[in-house]
């Protein structure tokens, strides 16, 4: 699958705020569950509670600055969308995959033990998590998107104001031009004027 011709965003502070965001949501889904539980009576310890809810969150992070590269890479504007929603469906999936393999994984070996075996661990994390990683991937490239445009929006006012300034200058300079012969018009004629009448000190 190869990207659009355009040149990749460079989004540092986007991707800092995405990973921020979603260390947030994991610790809200962690709180939530946990006060969940309380009001249920259901005493859960908050380890176990954090390692259920924050975990699948962390693993996630590390795969959220591919996803901004790809999303810098393959716009979904008015365009290119339909050459790029392919590419973007097949990374959707991948991520989904390898974070709910990662899930899985850490499962498997911190306790306590999964009651099902891992591909059916594996198949449930799936169903149910799919939903939350899609919103996830199409949320960071529906925020890569909104930023390019706001960027080249911004570039467009730029190069509008510089060429405005110089259309300015470039009048100016007309301006100019057009006033120096009528300068040295008059000031000719009224050398002329004051030699005509004999006052040479004048003209001097």
């Amino acid at each position: 699958m190869s990207g659009s011709s355009a040149s990749p965003v460079r989004l540092p502070r986007l991707t800092r705020n995405i990973l921020a965001l979603g260390l947030l949501l994991g610790l809200l889904e962690t709180l939530q569950q946990y006060a969940g539980n309380a009001l249920r009576d259901v005493t859960v310890p908050f380890t176990q509670v954090a390692f259920g809810t924050f975990v699948p969150w962390l693993l996630l992070l590390p795969l959220l600055p591919p996803v901004v590269h790809l999303a810098g890479r393959w716009p979904v504007d008015q365009d290119r969308w339909r050459r790029n929603l392919g590419p973007h469906i097949a990374a959707m999936l991948l991520l989904v995959v390898t974070h709910q393999v990662l899930v899985a994984l850490a499962y498997e070996v911190f306790p306590p033990p999964p009651t099902a075996s891992f591909g059916l661990l594996l198949t449930k994390l799936i169903t149910f998590r799919f939903a939350v990683d899609a919103l996830v991937y199409w949320g960071i490239v529906g925020a890569v998107h909104a930023a390019r445009a706001t960027r080249e929006a911004h570039e467009r006012e730029q190069a509008a104001a510089r060429l405005e300034a110089s259309l300015a200058e470039a009048r100016l300079a007309v301006l100019r031009e057009q006033l120096r012969p009528h300068f040295l018009f008059n000031s000719l004629n009224a050398v002329s004027t004051l030699a005509l009448r004999g006052d040479a000190e004048a003209v001097t």
